[in-house]
């Protein structure tokens, strides 16, 4: 019976997730992001690259992992579901694309509390679309100083992760900066460059700007506000570790 109501919830919670992915820029103006059926919507992140991220819960389907509906100023971008160790589970594209999802057993699986407690912390896992071949990534985390962002303590952190195809190609190489909250237990974008296919793309910047709770206002908004409409490239040199 346990896993026959399992079962169900987790039909409800993907039935949910697919009705997100309908949200367009229009939809989203004005309204507040509600979360599939038995989650809970725990705080909403407006960040620099003109993006929102609102953070829900989900106990009676996977207790310790939590998700993510992110936003830019054209509606809904993806959905994902994150472990306890912040592990990219699966992902949901509002694209069209399949979903990308991890694949058992995981080499190198991040691992949130050896990188509080040793500074650093490598990944080696695979990711696969149905349809289409697997691809691995491989990286790290490495702390560098605290920092305080909208009243949140977060630690800074220079990443690079590069991702594979299934010959060894390499298709994409992201190196940069970014935050990870231990309150939380899970990363947040910063300033990065990301290579693709060998050619250089602009250099983006998703640095958490506020951090906003029930109560407050803001929360559950999936409309960006910072840097919209604006195009920039981080400044020459940004390279880290």
């Amino acid at each position: 019976m346990r896993t026959a109501l399992g079962n169900i919830a987790r039909s409800a919670l993907f039935a949910g997730i697919c009705g997100l992915l309908v949200v367009d820029a229009a939809s989203a103006q004005g309204r507040v992001f509600e979360p599939p059926l038995g989650c809970t919507l725990e705080y909403t992140v407006q960040t620099r690259g003109c993006e929102v991220e609102n953070v829900f819960i989900c106990p009676t389907v996977a207790s310790g992992h939590s998700w993510t509906a992110r936003f830019s100023s054209d509606g809904l971008l993806l959905t994902g579901r994150l472990d306890e160790n912040a592990q990219w589970r699966e992902i949901f594209f509002a694209d069209g694309n399949p979903p990308l999802r991890v694949t058992r057993p995981i080499e190198d699986p991040f691992e949130i509390d050896k990188l509080f407690a040793e500074g650093f912390d490598s990944q080696q896992f695979t990711m696969a679309q149905t349809g289409l071949p697997p691809m691995s990534f491989t990286g790290y985390d490495r702390l560098q100083d605290s920092v305080v962002i909208d009243g949140e303590p977060l630690i800074r952190i220079d990443f690079e992760m590069i991702s594979r195809n299934a010959d060894g190609t390499v298709v994409a190489h992201r190196r940069g900066e970014g935050f990870v909250s231990e309150r939380f237990r899970r990363f947040f974008g910063g300033r990065e460059r990301l290579v693709v296919n060998g050619t250089e793309e602009p250099g983006e910047d998703t640095t958490p700007v506020e951090f906003i709770y029930p109560g407050e206002r803001g929360f559950g908004s999936m409309r960006p506000l910072y840097d919209c409409g604006v195009i920039s490239a981080l400044p020459e040199g940004l390279s880290r570790g």
